[in-house]
C-alpha cells in the first residue's frame, strides 16, 4: 500500500464513515474534509475534518465528494459559514424540541421551514462549483434566516461584514459593530448590481410549420413600452417533416442562441418585454395553384408572442431555466404584418390554438459575456450563436469594436400599373459600390450567412406593403464611403416562376454622405426610379438624388431615369459603431490632419457636441485631441484643453456614469501623450490663477469639476515620458510644477470671502483634491504631501461656521481619512493634529453638531481599523475631543428620555467615546485628566453614562 501526497483538495462526506482503527477518521454526512495524501490503486484518502483539525486519519474516497474546484481555499472561504449553519441547526434543534413539548405551534412551524431551508442552502454550499455571485447570495440568506429566528429565539445576533462572514468584534470599530447591528435589513437584502445581462434561448418545440415546405422562424426582442424591437432577428429553419423537438444532443446547438449587449435595466423592463416570432413560409405565393414551381418565395403566416414575464428577476433566487410558450396567431389580413405582434400584445387579436404554438427555454444570465460563457459550461457554449442589440451596450469599454449598420425595409407604396388586382411586392437589396461593382458578403439576415442579396416577404396583392424587415450591413472601413444600397422592386407573379418586368423600379440609398458622415439615423424616403430592364447601368444610375429630400435639393434626375413621383418606399437606419460617426464636428476631428487651415474652427465646434457620441468615440477622440496638443501650436493648446475639459464635464453627468470606467480604461491602458503633461498642468493654472475674470469663472468651475481626471492624464504622461526617456518619474521640475498648482488651489480656497460667485469653484477644488489624493503620492513623499494637505485643511478659514465651505472642508478631511497616506505613521503625525484642531471648534457650534460628530466618529473609526496600527500618541491627541464630547452626550443622555442610540448623532457620539477610550492607554487617563478644569465632573459625567447605557 504505497501512499501519494496530493495537491490539497477539500471534499464533503456523503455517507457516515465509522472509524473501526485508531487511525481511522469517523465522518458524518456533510462534513467538510481536506484531503493531503491518497492511496493509489486502494481507494482511501488520509486528511483531517474542519470539525476536529488536530484529529488525521484515513477514510474511504467513495465516502466523500470531492469539489470540482480541487482547490481548499474555496473549502476555507465556505466552511465558516458552514460550521456556522450546522452549529445553528444543533442550537435551534434543542430550541424546537422544546417549543413541540410545549406545545408552541407556530414556532414549531417557523423552525421546520427554517432548518429545512438551512440544510438545502448548506448542502448547496459544501457541494461547491457555484459562481461566486450565487454563493453571495446563498450566504445573504443564510445570514438573514439566522439572524430573524435567532431575534425571535431571544438568542445573539452575529455582526457580518459586507460577504457576510461573522465579524471578529475585538478587530473592528466600535462605530462600524453599531452600523452592522443598527442596519441588519439593510445588509441582509441587498442585490447584487449586474451591469451586463444576457438572455439566453432554447427551442423546446415547434408544431406550426408550414405544411409540405420549408419554414423560417425568426426571433426577437420586443419591447412594448416603446414598442420597439431590441434586437435583431434569430432564425431556426424547419423542413417539411412538420413538428420538430430538441431530444437529440446535436441539435442543441442550431436551436441555442443568447440575446446579448443588454443591461439592468432589463430586470425592470421584463413584464413589457417579449419574445416576438415570426412564422415565415419558404414556397408558392398561392397555395391554391397547384401548377409546379421551382421559384421559392417568402410569405408570411404569422407570429407568437412569448412574454418574458415569467422569468424570475434577480431580487429573488438567481435565474434557472424558465419554460415559456404560446400559440400561433394565424395573419388573416397581411396588411397587418407588422403590427401582428403588438396586436396581440394588446390583446386585439388572439392566438388559435389550432396554430400550432412555440416552445422555448429562457434564462437570464449575468455578468460579461466571457465571464458567462466560463461560468455556464454546461449551459453555453463557446460557438453559441449571438443575437446582437440594435444599438449600444450601456458600457462601451476602449478598444470595442463595433461597425454594423441595420437597415429596416419599412414600408412601400405602388401603383397597380396597368394590372386589374394588385401586385405581389417583393424587395430585392444588394450592395455595390458607386461604379456597380457589387460588394459580397457583407449584409445579413436574421442569424443566416452573410450573403449577396436578400429578398423581403411578399405581402399577397398588396400596393402598400408594410414589411417592417430588419438587417444588418457590415462593410469594411475602407470600402464603406463608395457603398450603396440598392432595392430592386419587383411584381411576382402567383403563377408563374418569373420574377423579371419590362421595366424595373428601384431605390438605392448612400451608406457615406458627401461630408464623410455616415448616414443619420431615422426613416428616409427614397426616390423611386423606373427604367428598362435591359438598361440598368448603375455608374449612371446611382447619380441620381437617393432621398426625396436629396431630390428637393437639386431636382435632377440622369436620362434615362423616370422619378416615379406617385410612388414611395421607405426605410429606417440605425449605426452601431464605433467608427463611423454621424457627427461633421467629430469627423472634422478625427481628419483633423486633413484640415490643418482650421484647425481653429473644428476645435472650437466640439464645444457644442452631444455627450453620446464623445463617449462612443472616446479614444479616437482623445487621441486626436493629444495629438494635436503635440504640434506644439499656442493657440490651439488651449482650444485643445478646453474640448477636454468639456469631453470629460459629460462624464460626470448621471446619463454617462457609466462610461467613466471606460474612461479610466483609456487612461491607463491606452493614452499615450508622454508630452501633454507640460501643456495641461499650464492650462490649469493658466484658469486658475485668472479666478478673478469673471468671464472665464463658468469654464474654471468646469476645470475645477474634472480636475481629478486632468490630473489623472496628468501623471499617466508623466510615467509614460519617464519610461521613454528612461528617468525617474518624479523630477524636481515637475514637482515643482504640480506644486505650482496645488499653491495656486490653495490660494483660490484660502479666502471663502472673496465672492460668493468663487463657492461652487471652491467646492468643485476641494472636492477634486480630495479625489487625487492618490496621484499626488506619485509626485511627493509622504511627509511632503501629508505638509501640503494640513496647509490646504489650515487655509480654510474657521471663523464662519455656517458657511457653505464647510461641508467641503469636512469632505476633504473625510477624503484624508480614508486615504492609504493616513495610515503611515510619519504621515498621520502630520495631518491628525491639523484634522483635530480643525474640528474641534465646531464642537460648540450646535447647528454644525451632526456633521461634526459624524467626522469624528470618520476619525476614531480610521484609527481603531488594522490597517492605522494606532499608537499611544494617536490617542493623546483624540484628548482634545474628549471633554466636549461627553459634554455633549451627558446633555443629550439627560434630556432625551428614549434610548440615546435612537439619535444618529448621539448613537455616533458614544460609539466615537467608546473607540476613543480604546484607543488610550492608562498612562495617558493618569497625565491628562488632572489637567481639566474640572475632573471630577468629567469622570462623574463619563460614569452616568455607563451607567445609563447598561440599564
Amino acid at each position: 500500500m504505497t501512499w501519494r501526497p496530493s495537491q490539497p483538495r477539500c471534499g464533503v462526506a456523503v455517507y457516515n464513515f465509522d472509524a473501526r482503527h485508531p487511525h481511522e477518521l469517523s465522518l458524518e454526512v456533510g462534513d467538510v474534509v481536506h484531503i493531503n495524501e491518497e492511496c493509489v490503486g486502494y481507494g482511501w484518502y488520509k486528511g483531517y475534518s474542519v470539525r476536529n483539525r488536530n484529529k488525521f486519519g484515513i477514510f474511504p474516497c467513495n465516502y466523500v465528494h470531492v469539489k470540482v474546484s480541487g482547490s481548499t481555499d474555496s473549502c476555507n472561504k465556505e466552511e465558516a459559514i458552514v460550521a456556522e449553519v450546522a452549529d445553528m441547526l444543533r442550537v435551534w434543534g434543542d430550541a424546537l424540541k422544546k417549543s413541540y413539548v410545549e406545545l408552541q405551534e407556530n414556532v414549531v412551524k417557523k423552525l421546520n421551514s427554517s432548518m429545512t431551508l438551512l440544510v438545502k442552502w448548506r448542502r448547496d454550499l459544501v457541494l461547491g462549483s457555484m459562481r461566486s455571485d450565487h454563493l453571495l447570495r446563498i450566504k445573504s440568506k443564510i445570514a438573514a434566516m439566522i439572524n430573524t429566528c435567532n431575534m425571535e429565539l431571544g438568542l445573539d445576533v452575529v455582526a457580518r461584514d459586507e460577504n457576510y462572514d461573522a465579524v471578529d468584534v475585538d478587530s473592528i470599530s466600535v462605530l462600524d459593530l453599531y452600523n452592522i447591528h443598527s442596519q441588519p435589513a439593510q445588509n441582509d437584502t441587498k442585490d447584487p448590481v449586474h451591469r451586463f445581462v444576457h438572455l439566453y434561448a432554447n427551442v423546446s418545440s415547434v408544431s406550426c410549420q408550414a405544411s409540405g415546405e420549408d419554414t423560417e422562424i425568426l426571433f426577437s426582442l420586443y419591447d412594448a413600452s416603446k414598442q420597439e424591437f431590441v434586437s435583431e432577428r434569430m432564425m431556426v429553419r424547419f423542413g417539411p417533416d412538420g413538428a420538430v423537438q430538441n431530444t437529440a444532443a446535436d441539435r442543441n446547438l442550431s436551436l441555442s442562441w443568447l440575446f446579448t449587449d443588454l443591461d439592468s435595466s432589463i430586470l425592470e423592463q421584463l413584464p413589457d418585454l417579449y419574445i416576438v416570432c415570426h412564422v415565415v413560409r419558404l414556397g408558392r405565393i398561392d397555395l391554391s395553384v397547384k401548377k409546379p414551381t421551382t421559384s421559392i418565395f417568402r410569405r408570411p403566416v404569422g407570429c407568437v408572442v412569448l412574454p418574458l414575464a415569467k422569468l424570475r428577476a434577480v431580487k429573488e433566487e438567481p435565474c434557472t431555466l424558465a419554460q415559456i410558450s404560446s400559440h400561433m396567431c394565424p395573419l388573416a389580413d397581411e396588411k397587418d404584418l407588422s403590427v401582428l405582434h403588438d396586436q396581440v400584445i394588446r390583446r386585439i387579436v388572439k392566438p388559435s390554438e389550432r396554430s400550432g404554438a412555440v416552445c422555448l427555454n429562457v434564462q437570464l444570465i449575468y455578468g460579461d459575456l466571457r465571464y458567462a460563457v466560463d461560468s455556464h459550461p454546461g449551459l453555453l457554449s463557446k460557438e453559441l450563436f449571438l443575437v446582437r442589440k440594435l444599438g449600444f451596450a450601456a458600457h462601451t469599454l476602449p478598444g470595442e469594436m463595433r461597425n454594423d449598420i441595420f437597415i429596416t425595409v419599412e414600408r412601400g407604396d405602388f401603383e397597380k400599373g396597368g394590372k386589374s388586382s394588385a401586385k405581389n411586392i417583393e424587395v430585392c437589396i444588394s450592395l455595390m459600390d458607386v461604379f456597380g461593382k457589387p460588394l459580397n458578403m457583407m449584409m445579413q439576415s436574421a442569424s443566416s450567412s452573410p450573403t449577396a442579396e436578400l429578398q423581403t416577404v411578399i405581402l399577397y396583392h398588396n400596393n402598400s406593403p408594410r414589411w417592417g424587415e430588419p438587417f444588418r450591413v457590415n462593410i469594411p472601413l475602407h470600402q464603406i464611403s463608395n457603398a450603396v444600397l440598392v432595392f430592386s422592386i419587383r411584381h411576382c407573379s402567383s403563377t408563374s416562376d418569373s420574377r423579371a418586368e419590362k421595366q424595373g423600379i428601384f431605390s438605392y440609398l448612400r451608406l457615406v454622405a458627401k461630408d464623410g458622415t455616415t448616414i443619420q439615423n431615422g426613416l428616409h424616403e427614397l426616390c423611386l426610379y423606373r427604367y428598362s430592364a435591359m438598361s440598368f447601368t448603375p455608374p449612371v444610375f446611382l447619380t441620381g438624388p437617393s432621398t426625396v429630400d436629396d431630390f428637393a435639393k437639386t431636382s435632377i434626375v440622369p436620362p434615362p431615369l423616370m422619378l416615379s413621383k406617385k410612388e414611395g418606399f421607405a426605410v429606417s437606419v440605425k449605426v452601431c459603431s464605433t467608427k463611423l460617426t454621424q457627427d461633421p464636428r467629430l469627423l472634422a476631428l478625427l481628419q483633423w490632419r486633413m484640415h490643418q487651415d482650421r484647425l481653429v474652427e473644428v476645435l472650437e465646434g466640439l464645444m457644442n457636441m452631444d455627450g453620446r457620441g464623445v463617449c462612443l468615440f472616446m479614444q479616437d477622440a482623445f487621441d486626436a485631441l493629444f495629438y494635436i496638443l503635440d504640434q506644439d501650436n499656442k493657440l490651439c493648446n488651449q482650444l485643445v484643453f478646453n474640448a477636454l475639459v468639456h469631453f470629460l464635464n459629460y462624464l460626470l453627468q448621471p446619463e454617462y456614469v457609466m462610461f467613466v470606467e471606460t474612461l479610466n480604461k483609456y487612461i491607463s491602458v491606452h493614452f499615450s501623450g508622454a508630452m501633454a503633461y507640460k501643456k495641461l498642468l499650464t492650462g490649469l493654472r493658466g484658469y486658475i490663477d485668472n479666478a478673478h475674470r469673471r468671464e472665464l469663472r463658468p469654464a474654471l468651475l468646469h476645470t475645477m469639476q474634472c480636475f481629478h481626471y486632468i490630473f489623472k492624464i496628468v501623471i499617466q504622461s508623466r510615467q509614460l515620458h519617464a519610461r521613454a526617456s528612461r528617468t525617474v518619474s518624479t523630477t524636481p521640475a515637475f514637482k515643482e510644477s504640480v506644486e505650482k498648482v496645488i499653491l495656486s488651489l490653495t490660494s483660490l480656497v484660502k479666502d471663502p470671502d472673496r465672492e460668493a460667485e468663487l463657492n461652487p469653484i471652491q467646492c468643485a477644488a476641494l472636492k477634486s483634491l480630495g479625489d487625487s489624493i492618490d496621484m499626488l503620492q506619485v509626485a511627493f513623499s509622504e511627509t511632503e504631501l501629508a505638509s501640503i494637505l494640513s496647509s490646504i485643511i489650515d487655509a480654510i478659514p474657521s471663523s464662519k461656521p455656517n458657511h457653505p465651505l464647510l461641508e467641503s472642508k469636512l469632505s476633504f478631511i473625510l477624503a484624508v481619512l480614508g486615504n492609504s497616506l493616513f495610515t503611515s505613521l510619519e504621515a498621520r503625525r502630520i495631518l491628525l493634529p491639523t484634522i483635530i484642531s480643525n474640528v474641534t471648534p465646531y464642537l460648540s457650534v450646535k447647528s454644525r453638531l451632526p456633521s461634526i460628530i459624524s467626522t469624528i466618529g470618520q476619525i476614531v473609526t480610521r484609527l481603531e481599523s488594522q490597517s492605522c496600527s494606532a499608537v499611544p500618541e494617536d490617542g493623546r491627541l483624540l484628548w482634545a475631543l474628549l471633554p466636549r464630547l461627553v459634554e455633549y452626550i451627558t446633555e443629550r443622555v439627560i434630556l432625551t428620555p428614549s434610548s440615546p442610540l435612537a439619535d444618529s448623532s448621539l448613537a455616533v457620539s458614544v460609539c466615537s467615546l467608546l473607540g476613543i477610550l480604546r484607543l488610550m492607554d492608562t498612562d495617558i487617563y493618569v497625565e491628562l485628566t488632572p489637567t481639566l478644569p474640572d475632573s471630577n465632573a468629567f469622570v462623574a459625567n463619563l460614569f452616568s453614562i455607563f451607567s445609563y447605557l447598561l440599564c
